[in-house]
């Protein structure tokens, strides 16, 4: 059989428009659900949650006379067709086994093996009384804590970190969002690869620890009565303070060590690609500290 010119460009058409199609019957269906959830504290002192793939906002709450933990998980399961999307549901378990003494934990499980062409989106929303810790941690989604009285450590692979609280220690690591804190804790260690840090820092006394980020501006606001020796380095960025007293100063273009306060902590600042700024949170009231980047 002979083809014509015409045939043959009808049949490459075909043949690269094959792989269009089938992608496009692999298109996912998507089902929701939403769980409920109410723990005792008993003896617990600290709140862990953990999501592989989900945003988690967790608010600390005193007028709760019980000392309840109750909490909203919102679920958005997927698969190749409603059956799946509907098994792939129902093989989600949400664990509140404890892990340890002294905590009480809620995270996401596979009743099942879980198959290639599932997906799923499990988000948590807590409320828990403030004087408890909170650990949380998600592969894929925003870490939101607010009034946490406590230890926080907040960990997200992909997503913006906030919070608003903690003391004695604070630690927020993103490998690619923002991180923004106003925080009463004395060591504070905060890490984004690729993203913008701002932090209102106002423990009363020394401050230890270090704010690091590879690929964004850096914005550190210290207390009245805060006090550390500050060492600040920048590759590709300038370094400013702002209405901020500091002894003992030493500066270049890329780098800065001065002493706040009475010292006694010592508090590393690092941006390789990005501006840092210093400066003083004056007599602003507590949680009405904004970063610039929401001016």
């Amino acid at each position: 059989m002979q083809f014509t010119r015409q045939d043959r460009r009808f049949i490459l058409f075909a043949v690269a428009a094959m792989p269009i199609l089938v992608g496009c019957a692999s298109t996912n269906v998507w089902v929701e659900a939403e769980r409920r959830i109410e723990l005792p504290v008993d003896a617990a002192k600290q709140m862990d949650v953990h999501s592989d793939n989900g945003s988690i906002f967790v608010w600390g709450d005193d007028a709760t006379a019980d000392e309840k933990i109750t909490m909203t998980v919102r679920i958005r399961a997927g698969g190749r067709d409603r059956v799946e999307a509907d098994t792939c549901l129902n093989a989600i378990e949400i664990d509140t086994s404890p892990v340890a003494s002294g905590h009480q934990t809620v995270r996401t499980i596979w009743r099942k093996t879980k198959r290639p062409d599932w997906d799923a989106r499990v988000s948590y929303e807590v409320h828990m009384p403030t004087r408890l810790a909170l650990h949380a941690t998600t592969e894929n989604g925003a870490i939101n804590a607010r009034n946490v009285g406590g230890e926080c450590v907040l960990e997200t692979e992909n997503g913006r970190i906030e919070v608003r609280g903690g003391r004695g220690r604070l630690k927020g690591r993103t490998a690619n969002g923002q991180i923004d804190a106003e925080t009463w804790a004395s060591d504070v260690d905060l890490s984004s690869e690729n993203g913008m840090i701002f932090a209102a820092l106002r423990a009363d006394g020394p401050i230890d620890g270090r704010i690091e980020s590879a690929n964004g501006r850096v914005q550190v606001l210290f207390g009245e009565r805060t006090a550390t020796v500050v060492n600040v380095g920048t590759s590709n960025g300038a370094i400013r303070t702002r209405s901020l007293n500091l002894s003992d100063l030493h500066s270049s273009r890329n780098r800065l060590s001065g002493q706040l306060g009475a010292g006694g902590g010592r508090l590393k600042v690092r941006s390789a690609n990005g501006h840092v700024t210093l400066r003083s949170i004056g007599t602003t009231q507590p949680g009405r500290v904004v970063s610039e980047s929401d001016r």
